[in-house]
Formats: structure tokens, sequence, C-alpha cells
């Protein structure tokens, strides 16, 4: 008789064992409580200068979405006046009226707006700006005439002491990828094109050229 009691007691140990085997989680599956946060990158700002009441369509935060895992927007000197005296750059027309006079062709300077950004690479945040812009002009003959002169650039005496440039035509609009640090064959300039065409190459045919001393 004490020895089937032993043995129920002894199966009821067993079953009661199994149970705690069974509902406890082995310790390489236990995971800590992971606390989910969206991170959201900084978005390229896009600057825009305008000299017409015509009406314009900004591309170039589409230009700069596509290469946001490669390059962030420039670290402008918080301390100093670097974002509002490259802002008045833009508004003065000064590289246009330089392009004009090299190129003898007014037809620069007939833009309706400018939108632009300037970035750099993730891997080089110290490195000096690549400037992506977008030219919208009145008219496209005269965006046409513009690009064709660029094409003569060999022909021309071009009053730049460094020239990287890569420019895309397509309707009313010329793109421009200008940097002072980086050649237009680098991948960075070239990653930056890529993502232009991306974003045009659905709207129609577009012309490109690029040159550099």
């Amino acid at each position: 008789m004490n020895f089937r009691i032993h043995i129920i007691v002894v199966l009821l140990l067993l079953i009661g064992c199994k149970k705690n085997v069974n509902t406890e989680v082995p310790a390489e599956e236990i995971k800590p409580k992971e606390t989910i946060t969206n991170k959201i990158e900084d978005t390229i700002p896009v600057y825009r200068a305008s000299f017409s009441q015509m009406e314009t369509t900004e591309l170039v935060s589409s230009i700069t979405n596509n290469i946001q895992s490669d390059f962030v927007a420039y670290p402008f000197n918080k301390d100093g006046n670097e974002l509002e005296e490259t802002k008045t750059i833009y508004r003065s027309k000064g590289f246009l009226k330089t392009l004009a006079s090299d190129f003898k062709n007014e037809d620069f300077l007939a833009v309706a707006s400018i939108n632009y950004a300037l970035v750099v690479p993730k891997t080089n945040t110290k490195s000096d700006y690549i400037s992506i812009q977008q030219w919208q002009y009145t008219d496209t003959e005269k965006a046409k005439s513009a690009f064709e002169s660029l094409k003569k650039y060999k022909e021309a005496e071009i009053h730049f002491k460094t020239i990287n440039w890569i420019w895309v035509y397509q309707e009313d609009t010329i793109y421009l990828v200008f940097a002072r640090n980086f050649m237009v064959t680098d991948v960075e300039m070239q990653s930056i094109k890529n993502a232009i065409l991306k974003t045009i190459t659905p709207l129609g045919d577009y012309e490109t050229i690029q040159f550099y001393e």
C-alpha cells in the first residue's frame, strides 16, 4: 500500500515538473521589450529664387528624395550669414550673368525661377557643398538657346576658376549639378545626375552634357 502511494506521489511530481517545463520560455528566446520609434531623416531643404509671376514646377525635392540615403543638407555656419549670403548670390543671377557674357547669349537670363538644394555626402560632411539647381525658363525656346550655347563651351572663354558642371536639359528647364571639391566623373556627382534623370525621364526626352577643367 505504501509502495503504491509512493508511486502516485512520484508520478504527480513528474507531471508537475512537465507542466513547468512546457510553460517556461527558454532563456535564449526571451527578448527585451523594444521601444519602437520612427526615425525621420532630416529633409534636405530646397530654396527658391523667383523672377517672374509665371507658374513654375519644383522638382528638386523629388531629386533630393532620391539621394537622401547618401546625402544630407550642407551644414551652413549657424553663427554667420553664410546661408543668407548664398541666397543673395542666387537672387542676383550673378552666375547666369557671367554665362550670358561668356557665351554671348542673353537668353541665359530669361529664367522664371531657380530652385536649388545644397548637399554633402554623408561620408564626407566636412566637404564643400554640391549644388543641385533647376532653372525654369519663361519659354522653351530660351531654355533651348541657353543649352545649345553650353555645348560650345570649348569655344568660349569661361571666367571661372573651377568648372565641374553636369547639365541636363528638358523642355523649358535646365538642371545643373555643380561642385568645387568633386569632379563630374566622381560617384557623388554621377549619382545626383542619375537621380535627376530618374525624376525627369517620365516627363519626356532630355539631353545632357558635362565638362570640367
